[in-house]
């Protein structure tokens, strides 16, 4: 093995070897040389031999060694300076370092490094980069247990490209904890993980679960909580019956249950099934319940009751109050609610004897002669009430009579349109309801049923020309923004406002305006607004 000594060749002088290059010796002792290029080396390439220049004039050529030892593993002992490319002299053929000597660090400038004429690694702008041929996969591989680890120092890890995982494989983190996200999750499907396990989502602390869009449930929905609140405006159910207290299946029920309508400020009112009386019933004002029967059962008159009936010969009332013939008077109807009773039987002066309780009869029926007079066939007339007579109507006999029980208003009084049309003094307080508007795209008043209008909106409308406009009619329309707020009003053709600038509604959440109009025409009205009022 030939050595090449760092005091003989040092990295001055490095690119003296391989100089020159000749075909034969003759060729190498034709060159050119001089004083300059002592020390210098030619390579003869008909047998592959080495000489280095000693002396000039002439030229003295003195060899090295032969090709064989000096090309097969030469010994470098020190540093080696380049000044040119270091190129192996068959493609594919020779190593840099072996799995036995190794190269300790290897550093590379701003250039790249190659792998099979694929540029695999180079530094573009200060980013390392990594490719690969077109179309050609990057595969960063461990062996055994060992993990793949992309750890920033204070970035972030970009992944410019659509990502997947392999099949059987899963996404989560080191510790098992919840996998946070910091944008919004867009996908087309959730289904979960497990076979047969539930999908559950879930708030964080008080935080609820929100469905901005419309939701289609395909299976059954079942709602866990203490309150479901459907705030829509229409309610749409399929199903032909409603199941009330699903819960109670079995056993012997002993709650109510039914349907209630709650009024905002008025009192709420219900429609229940009682299971302690086992019947329906129902409240107008949320305390006092009417049971809600097939028909009205008229008590039957005595001593005790007023206002029902005694029967006399031929006629009685069995105990759930039905009223039948018994030996020739023939009843065609009888109204257990009014108490009407319609005859067919011409004697009915001893058929039926009955009247209200009075003075005279404490009994509740009258004599044949007294029915005579009081009851004709086909109907039952209310008498008139008195002092002495109960449960009729009582009046004044002046500007209100009856007569053969017909109640009627005397020529002599003053009719109500003579009274609007005049002036009149008013002693107690007048006021008109204020009718709620329907919350909708496009909002219709009907000025028929109010002059003043309250409106709640949750979305954008347009306030169209009302219904049934009467000029001169006057008054107010209150409208409250939803919690959102940002509502704005359009208003159709005919309303007509200062400077031909319309009211702009106060768009903060909650907000009330108070849109004030005057009926001008039947065809224009004008507007104002009273903003923000609180």
């Amino acid at each position: 093995m030939s050595t090449i000594q760092h005091s003989a060749v040092t990295g001055a002088d490095i690119h003296s070897v391989l100089a020159f290059t000749a075909v034969s010796t003759a060729a190498r002792d034709a060159l050119s040389v001089v004083a300059g290029d002592i020390g210098k080396v030619a390579r003869v390439t008909a047998d592959n031999s080495f000489y280095i220049l000693t002396s000039i004039s002439p030229s003295v050529w003195t060899p090295l060694a032969s090709s064989a030892s000096l090309l097969a593993n030469p010994t470098i002992t020190g540093g080696l300076t380049m000044t040119g490319s270091i190129l192996p002299d068959t493609n594919v053929a020779y190593d840099l370092g072996s799995p036995t000597k190794q190269w300790h660090s290897l550093y590379v400038g701003p250039g790249s490094l190659y792998v099979n004429n694929q540029k695999v690694l180079q530094d573009n702008s200060g980013t390392i980069v990594f490719s690969a041929d077109v179309n050609q996969n990057i595969s960063i591989q461990t062996q055994g247990t060992g993990d793949v680890q992309i750890v920033p120092s204070g970035g972030i890890i970009a992944l410019k490209g659509a990502v997947q995982i392999q099949a059987g494989f899963t996404l989560g983190t080191s510790d098992g904890s919840q996998l946070a996200l910091a944008n919004q999750l867009a996908v087309d499907s959730i289904i979960s993980h497990t076979t047969n396990a539930d999908l559950v989502l879930n708030g964080n602390g008080t935080g609820i679960v929100h469905v901005n869009d419309g939701l289609t449930v395909t299976g059954n929905l079942i709602v866990n909580g203490t309150t479901a609140n459907l705030n829509v405006t229409n309610l749409v159910v399929q199903d032909n019956v409603i199941d009330i207290a699903a819960s109670q299946i079995s056993g012997t029920p002993t709650q109510n249950a039914g349907l209630r309508v709650l009024r905002g400020d008025s009192l709420a009112v219900q429609f229940r099934w009682n299971e302690s009386s086992t019947h329906w019933e129902y409240t107008n004002d949320g305390a006092t319940y009417l049971p809600l029967a097939a028909a009205y059962t008229l008590p039957t008159s005595s001593s005790t009751v007023l206002g029902g009936i005694k029967v006399g010969s031929g006629l009685a009332i069995d105990g759930s109050g039905v009223l039948s013939t018994v030996e020739g008077a023939e009843v065609a109807s009888f109204n257990t609610r009014t108490g009407a009773v319609t005859l067919t039987s011409s004697d009915v002066t001893t058929a039926l004897a009955f009247t209200p309780y009075n003075a005279t009869n404490p009994t509740g029926y009258q004599t044949a002669a007294q029915v005579a007079t009081a009851v004709t066939a086909g109907a039952y007339t209310l008498p008139t009430a008195s002092t002495t007579v109960a449960g009729g109507v009582k009046v004044d006999g002046t500007t209100v009579t009856i007569t053969a029980g017909v109640i009627s208003a005397a020529a002599a009084g003053t009719s109500l349109a003579t009274v609007v049309s005049t002036a009149n003094t008013w002693t107690a307080g007048q006021r008109g309801a204020v009718v709620a508007l329907s919350n909708a795209a496009t909002v219709t008043p009907d000025f028929a049923t109010s002059n003043n209008f309250s409106l709640s909106t949750t979305q954008n409308f347009t306030l169209a020309f009302p219904a049934n406009v009467v000029a001169g009619q006057s008054g107010i329309i209150a409208i409250t923004q939803d919690a959102t707020g940002s509502r704005v009003i359009t208003f159709a053709s005919g309303y007509v406002a200062p400077g031909a600038s319309k009211p702009v509604l106060t768009t903060t959440g909650n907000a009330v305006d108070y849109i004030s109009y005057y009926v001008e025409t039947s065809g224009r009205i004008f507007v104002s607004i009273t903003s923000d009022v609180r």
